[in-house]
């Protein structure tokens, strides 16, 4: 019965989202405390999963509002105009070259593995590049997304370490065999985005729900020394967010602490700056806040994890020896039912032992499972950051699923694909 009353919450959930009849406001709070009190939880457990899963989300929350913060006053100091003329010369009438640049730009960010950081330097350094070309911005968080779930696998990355922790295997040989798969993977992104680029079709649904990063508020005559000094700034906190191990959030705060008061003098012009970028730093913070429920209550309760054990149990015996390929195949839409932990630790292990019955390996099943997981995972209602990707380019999260998920997939498909023809799987 559990297992029956997660499912339909998930379901319910991502229908409304991807349907639009309700806000993601109204979605992550009713629907998992409904489903609650269908599976027994009482009012003061509730609560618990609630600021639980609330408490997750935090750190996502404060990186939103500081990146917003920091981004839009560089931006409204006129920061990024040499870059965004930079990239419209260089693109000229060919979005596909703009689009192809999300790709590589999110694939680099994200060596260390931080999809929040690698959404924040991509996303708010090409959105207004995609506003002033007139590109469709739902592309930008699907490529970005995309791109960072096929760098995903490195063996650095949570995914990667969350595997081989629940198989005990060393991540750097589960990994070793996906490296050309994730070679594949950028081709067929890159692929993707010229492809889209050629039949390019701006189209405004679902967007300007947040529009961070965007065309600035207001322009103002910036002395050369300040421009030098915000481009020493940013350079500096992107810099510390990929590679100096500090808390993003910390760096990002101490970023703003400096922008406010190098840009504008006095405390009542700092907080008016605050003031003119606070409603859309609010509005994904509280989505994402809420999305906190959803995910505290689906996985506090146990709910993931009851799901996981009834789909792993109804997979015929006489499909063992394929079992990983077949399930692999959908690992992107399972991805987006069940957090991390739940796939990786209830379902994997499972179907791990299930393989070997038929004389696969564990590091075969666990590749197979990785690949859909890890480049969905910016499509999944139940990851933190994938939120912060949508917000970050104004996307409403419904529109973002409706408008990635089969693009994702079908990426997700062909690196499978490659895997096993090249015998990682």
């Amino acid at each position: 019965m559990l297992a029956f009353i997660g499912l339909a919450t998930v379901l319910v959930a991502v229908l409304l989202l991807v349907s639009g009849r309700l806000s993601p406001l109204v979605t992550f709070v009713v629907v998992p405390l409904l489903g609650a009190c269908a599976a027994g939880v009482d009012l003061a457990q509730a609560q618990k999963l609630v600021a639980s899963g609330m408490s997750t989300v935090a750190p996502i929350v404060a990186l939103f509002i500081f990146a917003i913060l920091f981004f839009s006053i560089m931006n409204e100091q006129g920061l990024f105009e040499p870059l965004i003329r930079a990239l419209l010369k260089f693109a000229g009438d060919h979005p596909h070259r703009v689009l192809m640049v999300t790709v590589l730009v999110a694939a680099m960010v994200h060596l260390d593995g931080a999809g929040a950081t690698t959404y924040v330097v991509t996303i708010t350094a090409l959105l207004p590049i995609y506003q002033r070309l007139n590109i469709d911005v739902r592309h930008l968080p699907m490529l970005a997304g995309m791109s960072a779930g096929i760098m995903n696998m490195e063996p650095w990355t949570p995914a990667t370490l969350r595997a081989a922790s629940a198989l005990h295997l060393d991540p750097v040989l589960l990994w070793r065999p996906l490296w050309s798969v994730q070679v594949a993977g950028l081709v067929f992104a890159l692929g993707l985005a010229w492809w889209l680029g050629q039949r390019r079709r701006p189209v405004a649904e679902g967007a300007g729900v947040a529009a961070a990063a965007a065309a600035p508020a207001r322009t103002v005559d910036v002395p050369l020394w300040r421009r030098i000094a915000n481009g020493v700034l940013t350079a500096a906190v992107i810099a510390a967010m990929l590679f100096s191990g500090i808390s993003t959030v910390l760096v990002l705060m101490v970023g703003v602490a400096i922008a406010l008061p190098l840009n504008y003098k006095g405390a009542s012009a700092q907080m008016a700056t605050v003031r003119r970028h606070s409603a859309e730093a609010l509005l994904l913070a509280a989505v994402l806040l809420c999305a906190g429920v959803f995910l505290g209550v689906l996985n506090g309760s146990g709910m993931l994890t009851a799901v996981s054990n009834e789909i792993v149990a109804v997979i015929p015996v006489s499909l063992g020896h394929w079992v990983h390929i077949i399930v692999g195949a959908f690992a992107t839409p399972l991805g987006m039912m069940f957090g991390s932990d739940s796939y990786y630790f209830g379902i994997m292990p499972v179907l791990v032992s299930v393989g070997q019955a038929h004389g696969v390996t564990p590091d075969a099943v666990a590749r197979a499972l990785m690949i859909g997981e890890n480049v969905g995972f910016a499509i999944s209602p139940v990851v933190g950051s994938a939120y912060l990707a949508a917000g970050l380019a104004g996307v409403e999260f419904g529109a973002h699923i409706r408008h990635s998920l089969l693009y994702t997939w079908g990426v997700a498909l062909a690196m499978l694909g490659v895997a096993w023809a090249v015998g990682a799987v």
